[in-house]
């Protein structure tokens, strides 16, 4: 029973890996040898990060570490005269269906690439307040991180 779906679901894998736009024919044992976390990262740095959530889905991993990387990608791939509005837009559309974003680490990567006014947006979006005060110090939210610690 449990060994089949497993089986199953890892061989649905490897045909997902094989596809020539992937371009990573792995065996059976490789896979199990390499594991999921570093197929994931693989995929990622390869850009596939629609294919690494899916997997990630399907094996009942928590895809927070993919969406992360994909909107760190986002934040570096959109050039400086995109607005960060319709940059904010285009992350929250593509993340907001997962709960599991993590917005503050977004927002922090957003600051270090000087998009500080896509940070502060950003960082409204993390339902942990104790994420949000560091972030909110560093873009000169001063008064949002006093109103906040206060809560």
């Amino acid at each position: 029973g449990t060994k089949v779906v497993e089986l199953a679901r890892s061989l649905r894998i490897l045909n997902a890996l094989r596809q020539p736009h992937i371009g990573l024919p792995l065996t059976l044992v490789q896979l199990g040898s390499l594991g999921l976390p570093r197929i994931l990262e693989r995929l990622c740095t390869l850009g596939h990060f629609l294919l690494a959530l899916d997997i990630c889905e399907s094996m009942g991993h928590t895809p927070q570490n993919i969406l992360l990387k994909w909107g760190k990608r986002k934040i570096s791939a959109t050039p400086a005269n995109v607005a960060d509005k319709n940059l904010f837009d285009a992350l929250v559309e593509n993340l907001n269906a997962y709960p599991e974003v993590p917005w503050s680490s977004i927002a922090k990567h957003a600051l270090q690439r000087g998009r500080k006014y896509l940070a502060s947006m950003l960082i409204d979006l993390d339902t942990a307040v104790k994420r949000q005060i560091p972030l909110l110090l560093q873009t000169g939210g001063l008064e949002d991180a006093v109103r906040k610690s206060s809560v």
